[in-house]
């Protein structure tokens, strides 16, 4: 059988860390060598001789312009890297704050006192059925001390019933005595007698088992069809006995209510109790919620100082990135006048010559060259956008601070927070790029008439209007649209466009 294939990756952790000292060092030996170059730019720059200076040489202004604006750059994406990691710990407070608003509900609910007066009702309905059923039982053994009774007599009754009745059938099997003169006499006395008796007794176990009418008699005596019982000359207000039958059904009703009331208030007995523990289970969350706010309470304390520190240094970094990028500026800017400069300077020289020695000139072909100054120009908005972009970075993470500060001062007192000095300095961030891209934008606006409509200024243009649609300036994002489409058209199959046609296909959500 053939050994499985074990796949050997080496030690990626190492080449990662391998690989990550080696950019580190590629980007200071960058940082270095754009050091040299400005160092080097700006002694040419302070060559003089005589009256003639070097200081405003369009081509020394240029290069140290882009060497600036890449040192900008630079330090823009170092403090990119502070405003990832406060995303982090503002994420971190956003997670506090979802904490913290579920253990204040916990340590603040006040579901206790809806179990204080719920209790206080079953324990008076408990009390009140309780009565109840003392009142019951009471009346129940009462009335088993009345069916005992009863029953005991009717079994005595019973037993004188069962007596006459085997005394009278002796009687008529003996008969009459024949052989006596008084025989018969003596024998119907003795059957009446003990008829009497009989009768008497079975009329009695009649009434204890399922009751009578003691005090009324039948009028007409013996019509039992059509008699009526009649008490004191009356046929209302008669008396009336129960017997055993209906005690026995009367105790069968009591017990059941009995039965019942027990069984409620052993119900209500429960739910005291299962209340009872859910306010202490309640009591319980209220203080693991307030013991967790406290928790919560110092971490919050420490991320927030973790975040204002990101921010910090995130502006000072971003601080050093926009001098680069306005010294930047100012170089194109520089270099934009000597061009054009130099077009007048040749304009003006070739400005009385014939045409045929304008021709020959060499001043005729730098009169046309004015696209330079343009291009040079639109450098410098480069350089005003990059500054915008900063501000952009600024203006998101201040607004963002403002509203998660907002969210996590609900529940915690923080040191040092104040959420309208955050709204104020997301608001001051706007202005700022605002204005650096209005700036970028009446540079391209004279720059692309003198650069012949160039597309690349176009699109740079498109870019400055996005940024206001950026900044909030919504109703800006169908123009920079129409825009980019228009700087892009006819080429946007070319590699060079690539980067304009995937920012306009990513503005319309494609």
């Amino acid at each position: 059988m053939a050994t499985p294939a074990q796949p050997n990756y080496g030690n990626i952790e190492q080449d990662i860390r391998q690989g990550l000292l080696e950019q580190e060092g590629h980007v200071q030996e960058n940082s270095k060598l754009l050091d040299d170059a400005l160092a080097a730019v700006n002694q040419a720059l302070s060559v003089s001789h005589g009256d003639t200076s070097a200081r405003s040489d369009a081509a020394a202004n240029r290069l140290k312009a882009v060497i600036l604006y890449y040192k900008g750059i630079a330090e823009r994406l170092n403090a990119r890297l502070y405003r990832i990691e406060g995303e982090q710990w503002r994420g971190d407070l956003v997670e506090l704050a979802a904490q913290a608003a579920e253990a204040r509900a916990a340590a603040t609910q006040e579901a206790e006192q809806g179990i204080d007066r719920r209790v206080e009702e079953l324990r008076a309905e408990a009390a009140r059925v309780e009565a109840a059923l003392a009142e019951d039982r009471t009346a129940l053994t009462s009335l088993d001390e009345r069916i005992h009774d009863i029953e005991g007599r009717l079994a005595q009754a019973k037993g004188v019933v069962e007596k006459t009745r085997l005394a009278l059938d002796a009687l008529r099997a003996e008969g009459v005595n024949l052989a006596d003169p008084t025989g018969a006499d003596a024998f119907a006395k003795r059957f009446e007698e003990t008829d009497a008796v009989y009768r008497a007794a079975a009329s009695e176990t009649q009434a204890l088992e399922y009751g009578g009418l003691p005090e009324a008699r039948l009028q007409p005596p013996g019509d039992f069809l059509n008699g009526r019982f009649v008490e004191g000359g009356a046929t209302t207000g008669v008396t009336s006995e129960f017997g055993l039958t209906h005690y026995r059904d009367e105790r069968a009703v009591l017990t059941a209510r009995v039965s019942g009331r027990e069984a409620e208030w052993h119900s209500l007995r429960d739910d005291i109790t299962h209340l009872d523990a859910s306010k202490t289970a309640l009591r319980d969350a209220q203080r693991r919620g307030e013991e967790k706010l406290r928790t919560l309470a110092e971490s919050a304390s420490k991320t927030y100082a973790e975040l204002n520190r990101v921010d910090s240094e995130a502006f000072a970094v971003e601080d050093r990135a926009i001098q680069f990028l306005d010294q930047s500026a100012k170089a194109s800017q520089a270099a934009a006048q000597a061009a054009d400069d130099r077009v007048s300077q040749a304009s003006a020289a070739t400005r009385d010559l014939t045409p045929e020695s304008k021709e020959r000139s060499a001043f005729n072909m730098r009169s046309r060259d004015g696209w330079m100054g343009a291009h040079i120009a639109a450098q410098e908005a480069d350089a005003r956008l990059a500054i915008a972009s900063i501000e952009y970075d600024r203006f998101r993470s201040y607004a963002a601070d403002a509203d998660v500060l907002g969210k996590i001062t609900e529940y915690f007192t923080l040191a040092e927070v104040d959420v309208e000095a955050e709204r104020i300095k997301a608001e001051d961030a706007k202005n700022a790029g605002i204005e650096s891209v209005t700036g970028a934008m009446t540079v391209l606006e004279r720059a692309h008439t003198r650069a012949e409509r160039h597309w690349t200024i176009a699109a740079q243009a498109a870019e400055a209007t996005y940024f206001l649609a950026m900044f909030g300036r919504e109703d800006y994002v169908p123009e920079a649209i129409e825009a980019y489409r228009k700087a892009v058209s006819g080429r946007e199959s070319e590699a060079f466009a690539k980067p304009f046609v995937a920012r306009l296909n990513r503005i319309e959500g494609k």
